[in-house]
Parts: structure tokens; C-alpha cells; sequence
């Protein structure tokens, strides 16, 4: 089982985009599921269309009352992508009831179960992200390719690297800044998804099929970010202060010049 949580950075959309591309782009093999751990989401039922229940909740009740690893599916709903999704809560009652403790009581049923899980943790910081957060084997966090989002996302990554085990800032864009330079700022590698708005909307929608997500640069992209994780080992990630020089593999390039490039980028590049 591999399990992996995305979240996102401050002022950065994508966390929930990104968790159902990933999913999408792995290997059918690994059986994909995405859980949508954010409390403050319940979004991904409305806009596909789907109930809320079968979801966290009965998955929930499930997990604590001692429910077998093989039946997780039936708490899923199943995106014309072919990735199985277990919606979010949205009733405050439930949320309170669930969403902190989601991490401690579903971790261990997705390590019986032998998938690929990935987590929507929504935006780092809440108390329900950290502990998924802590029980994964990758954080992505997904991030604006932008000098104020770095900086950002270097002054957390410390706090985020004590309780997780490995972490990959993935960024959305490369606009005005490319991974290779976002990668400089935060001394880690960094990997890419493209911004594609309408791609996006339709995956979070469930209005696109895998084969017309194939054809799209985001789906390509994700193979490629999969690749550099590498869903069975992680790869090179910001696995602890002071990594080093980051090496934009999220373009496939060496290092090269910031597009635009801020002077607040420039100082960081040149100190």
C-alpha cells in the first residue's frame, strides 16, 4: 500500500485536482482510491453528481467497527476515470465527529486493503491534514509557481518535514516562475502539473473519461510526476533540512533562468 496525501499552499488551488489526476494516471494494477480527507471539502459529491453516502462517514463506522479491508469499495463511488472516490463530509455534525480522528481509524484499513490511496487534505495546517499528513508514505504539496508562494512553502516545509516522511512540492503552472526555479528557492526537487482550467474542472466534475484524460497535458504530466515520485519508492523528495540544490525535475530540464524573474527571486538565486 502506498499512501499519499496532497494538500495545498497557501492562496493554491489544485490539492483536490491534483489528488484525482494522479489516481487517474497510476497504474490500474494498484487498485487507485481517493479519500477526500479535507474538512472543510464535501465538495467533489456536488459537482459530480454523486451521493454522499456511501462516503467518509460509512467508511468511518466501517474501519472502527472492524470492517474487512476488501469491502472499502463499497464505500466508493466510481469517476467515469475508473478511479473510486469516497466522498467528504459536509454535514457539521459529522465533520466534528470524523474528521480529526479519519487519519487514526482509516491509515491502517488502507494498509490491509494493499492500494494506492491518495488523500485530499485540503490546505495544510488543519488538525485533519497533519494527521494524514503523518501517516503517509509522500506529501504533495501542491503550490503557485510564484515568489510569494515559495517563500511560503520554504518557511513551512520545516514544520511539515517533522511529522511527515517524505514531501514533494508539486507546482501548479510554470508561470512566472518554472519548477527548476521554485525548486532553487526551496533547495528540493519539485515536480509540474500544467494549468489547464477546463481539464480540471471537468476531473473534478466526473465529466471526462480516461481515454479523453489521456490525450490532455495534465494526464501526461501526472504520468510524469508519478514517474519521479516513483509510487513505489518516492524518489528524491524534501525529506529534511538542508537537501541541497534543488534539480527541477518537474520539467525534465537542468537549471535555467526564471521566466520574468522577480528581484526577490534574483537574490535568492544569486546569495
Amino acid at each position: 500500500m502506498t499512501l499519499i496525501t496532497v494538500v495545498s499552499a497557501k492562496h493554491a488551488p489544485g490539492a483536490t485536482t491534483s489528488a484525482l489526476v494522479l489516481a487517474a494516471a497510476a497504474d490500474p494494477l494498484t487498485a487507485p482510491i481517493v479519500l477526500e480527507g479535507d474538512p472543510a471539502g464535501g465538495d467533489l459529491a456536488a459537482r459530480a453528481g454523486t451521493l454522499f453516502d456511501p462516503g467518509m462517514a460509512t467508511l468511518f463506522e466501517h474501519a472502527r467497527n472492524g470492517g474487512a479491508a476488501e469491502e472499502l469499495g463499497l464505500h466508493a463511488h466510481v469517476l467515469p476515470t475508473g478511479v473510486r472516490l469516497v466522498v467528504g463530509l459536509v454535514d457539521p455534525e459529522k465533520v466534528s465527529r470524523y474528521a480529526d480522528d479519519a487519519a487514526a481509524v482509516l491509515a491502517p484499513l488502507l494498509q490491509r486493503a494493499g492500494m494506492l490511496a491518495v488523500v485530499d487534505g485540503g490546505r495544510w495546517g488543519s488538525a485533519a491534514g497533519a494527521a494524514w499528513a503523518a501517516r503517509s508514505d509522500l506529501v504533495v504539496v501542491a503550490m503557485r509557481p510564484t515568489v510569494d508562494g515559495a517563500e511560503h512553502v520554504a518557511a513551512r516545509l520545516p514544520s511539515l518535514r517533522r511529522i511527515a516522511r517524505a514531501v514533494r512540492p508539486l507546482a501548479i503552472g510554470d508561470n512566472p516562475l518554472r519548477p527548476a526555479d521554485v525548486a532553487d528557492i526551496l533547495g528540493c526537487p519539485v515536480s509540474f502539473l500544467p494549468s489547464e482550467p477546463a481539464t480540471a474542472r471537468a476531473v473534478g466534475e466526473g465529466r471526462i473519461g480516461l481515454d479523453a484524460l489521456r490525450v490532455t497535458r495534465l494526464f501526461a504530466a501526472a504520468e510524469r510526476v508519478l514517474s519521479e515520485i516513483s509510487v513505489t519508492g518516492h524518489g528524491p523528495a524534501c525529506t529534511g533540512p538542508g537537501t541541497g540544490p534543488g534539480t527541477g525535475t518537474g520539467t525534465g530540464t537542468d537549471r535555467h533562468p526564471a521566466r520574468r524573474q522577480p528581484p526577490a527571486l534574483s537574490r535568492r538565486l544569486t546569495a
